[in-house]
């Protein structure tokens, strides 16, 4: 290429190859999980530490790779450049890293994992706010509580949310190393491929906002369906596992919309990364205070009649 990649540059790349690229990546992405498999290691459980980072090895390379391709496509900006596509849309201009949503610039990416965590803050503020009301109704003995020179009601919710982390630290391995890899390496791995270096080629291929939006999270959704055989494993048959793999298939792609979306908007990568991370944290919403002997909250699942 021969491109200095501090010089502002575009991705040169067709609506085609852009395209081929963000199908092949969830091929080579899940592909790579399991190709430790031809080499005889034992690659089933994915709460096994050995397998999380043997597949952490072998998704680096992969992430390494996508990278080169998207450099390889990187050519300086000239007095003379198109700046709009054959379709009328805008081919995005900046350092490579610019275009990656990886530049060290602190004030854009501060701003960009503000507003990806008050996304996560609003669009769950239901689950939050029953977490709270729990912690409020059922708080840790005083003894517990960090944060001595705060008042107590901050004390108390700091305090829930301090013994919530350490509950995760502390459990078995089996929870460690599913908190390393959801709220680590997944987020890490999957932002890069499917944000990083996706949504900057489709939009410079002349994709508009909108399919690299809303229809490109579809294939971080179809990354997911390798957990079949998994699940249906788990519950003895196809028919339970291929409905949970089709609900994930369905709120990771709106999850991926969403991540997308704030990248193409904030134009930095640290929005998406905390929230993927805040959201494999927390998990999808949870109903527990709607079944009887699960929460403080069961006694109040309804509201009070007005009379």
């Amino acid at each position: 290429m021969g491109t200095n990649l501090g010089v502002l540059c575009v991705f040169r790349v067709t609506a085609s190859e852009s395209l081929l690229f963000a199908v092949l990546v969830p091929v080579v992405f899940v592909g790579s999980l399991y190709v430790w498999d031809l080499f005889g290691f034992p690659n089933k459980d994915r709460e096994s530490l050995p397998v999380v980072l043997r597949r952490f090895a072998s998704l680096m390379v992969v992430c390494a790779a996508a990278g080169a391709v998207c450099v390889s496509f990187a050519r300086p900006v000239s007095e003379d450049a198109e700046t709009h596509t054959a379709n009328g849309e805008r081919i995005p201009q900046g350092t490579v890293a610019e275009l990656l949503g990886i530049a060290v610039d602190l004030p854009l990416a501060l701003k960009s994992a503000v507003t990806g965590l008050l996304s996560f803050v609003i669009l769950f503020l239901g689950p939050l706010s029953v977490a709270v009301a729990e912690i409020w109704a059922d708080p840790p003995p005083r003894s517990s509580l960090p944060f001595s020179f705060l008042p107590l009601p901050v004390r108390r919710l700091l305090g829930g949310v301090w013994l919530a982390v350490l509950e995760n630290i502390g459990g078995d391995e089996g929870s460690r190393v599913a908190l390393l890899r959801n709220v680590i390496l997944a987020p890490l791995t999957e932002e890069w491929m499917f944000r990083c270096c996706t949504v900057p080629l489709l939009l410079s291929g002349g994709w508009p906002p909108w399919f690299a939006v809303f229809v490109s999270p579809l294939f971080f959704g179809l990354a997911h369906l390798h957990h079949l055989p998994q699940l249906a494993a788990t519950y003895g048959s196809y028919v339970p596992a291929a409905v949970a793999v089709l609900f994930q298939l369905v709120y990771t792609s709106v999850f991926g919309a969403w991540a997308a979306f704030l990248f193409y908007r904030c134009g930095h990568s640290a929005g998406p990364l905390v929230l993927h991370t805040v959201c494999n944290w927390h998990g999808l919403p949870n109903l527990g205070f709607l079944k009887k002997g699960r929460s403080p909250l069961y006694e109040r699942r309804t509201s009070e009649p007005a009379s």
